[in-house]
């Protein structure tokens, strides 16, 4: 029988403290795996060689790395996700429009993650990818999104993830932030300056549940800070996406 814990069962939270561990290094072994999470080999090993035998770890280079297995679920969870084929093609029009990187965002326990990202022609290069987990308050759509979440779920967010600094423009306290999107809410979009990456800017729109009046996540362009000015930067990439966003909604509340 599992040992339960206050909060979960220790030998599940051990199995998804590995694959944390084994997502983020370098194919590592395992006594680097037991060192890092202060768990005894034999306890290591054990864990390791049911997710091996599940397909969610493959040995490779003398260390662990993630199975191609968790592609069936990452897919899965894209294809469920009630916003996805209705913003694949909208986000694919931005990145054509805009010839800049474009992104869906959709906020799950508190944490952004992209359900969809396009490059367009003159996008840079960055480390996002389709599934990354992000924290909210660093990005665009994030803020986007959080500015349409009660204030109770923020002060949550807020209180579990903190504000981590991602650069030296960062929003870091909660009061600022707090006001940064009572302005967001009001003027229905949200901005980017360098926060998550230096020298890169960023606008984002909320996509909302006219139902509900909830929110279903956000959409987004990023680019260069040197190209991203002026007006194109503060009205006409903003009214793109709010008119994109719009008619999401409404197909999104009549489908």
């Amino acid at each position: 029988m599992p040992e339960n814990t206050k909060d979960g069962v220790t030998t599940v939270e051990t199995t998804f403290r590995i694959l944390e561990l084994v997502k983020n290094a370098d194919a590592p072994g395992l006594g680097a795996i037991s060192e890092e999470l202060d768990i005894a080999r034999s306890t290591a090993h054990r864990h390791l060689v049911t997710l091996q035998k599940h397909r969610f770890v493959v040995k490779s280079d003398g260390g662990y790395r993630v199975g191609l297995r968790f592609l069936d679920y990452g897919r899965q969870s894209q294809l469920e996700n009630q916003l996805f084929e209705q913003v694949k093609p909208k986000v694919d029009h931005i990145a054509e429009e805009t010839n800049e990187k474009a992104f869906c965002c959709v906020e799950q326990h508190g944490i952004g993650i992209f359900l969809y990202i396009r490059d367009g022609e003159n996008s840079v290069q960055t480390h996002s990818y389709i599934g990354e987990q992000i924290h909210l308050h660093q990005h665009a759509s994030g803020k986007a999104i959080l500015a349409h979440l009660p204030e109770q779920k923020i002060s949550r967010i807020v209180e579990t993830y903190g504000l981590p600094e991602r650069t030296n423009h960062t929003v870091t306290e909660p009061d600022e932030l707090l006001n940064e999107l009572r302005t967001v809410r009001e003027s229905g979009v949200a901005y980017n300056y360098q926060e998550s990456v230096e020298n890169l800017r960023a606008v984002g729109v909320p996509i909302r549940n006219l139902n509900t009046n909830g929110v279903y996540g956000a959409i987004s362009v990023s680019g260069p800070a040197s190209r991203l000015t002026g007006d194109y930067f503060e009205t006409e990439l903003p009214d793109l996406l709010r008119g994109i966003s719009n008619e999401l909604e409404l197909n999104l509340a009549y489908e």
